[in-house]
């Protein structure tokens, strides 16, 4: 997470590692854990979801496909594999 900051140094209002940075000071001696999840949705085409679509059906507001695991939940695994490498190498330099 960035730190974004105002010309006065003050955090920005969508500065939101300021105030986990606060709430980790605060409460660490709690031995808190919490962790940053990336998220993706693509579209096959203008307007259809990856995946879904007439062929497909559509998706349902909450289904197996959020946090899913396997090919008949999840689409685009390639892509989110060829986006993990290039970020692990930049973060574990």
């Amino acid at each position: 997470m960035c730190e974004v900051l105002l010309t006065d140094m003050t955090p920005h209002p969508s500065n939101n590692r300021s105030a986990c940075a606060a709430a980790a000071e605060k409460y660490g001696s709690f031995d808190t854990w919490f962790g940053i999840e990336q998220e993706y949705t693509y579209f096959d085409g203008i307007k259809t979801l990856l995946g879904f679509g007439p062929h497909n059906g559509f998706p349902a507001p909450q289904g197996g496909y959020y946090c899913g695991v396997g090919s008949d939940e999840v689409f685009g695994r390639p892509i989110v594999e060829a986006h993990l490498e290039p970020v692990l190498k930049l973060v574990y330099k």
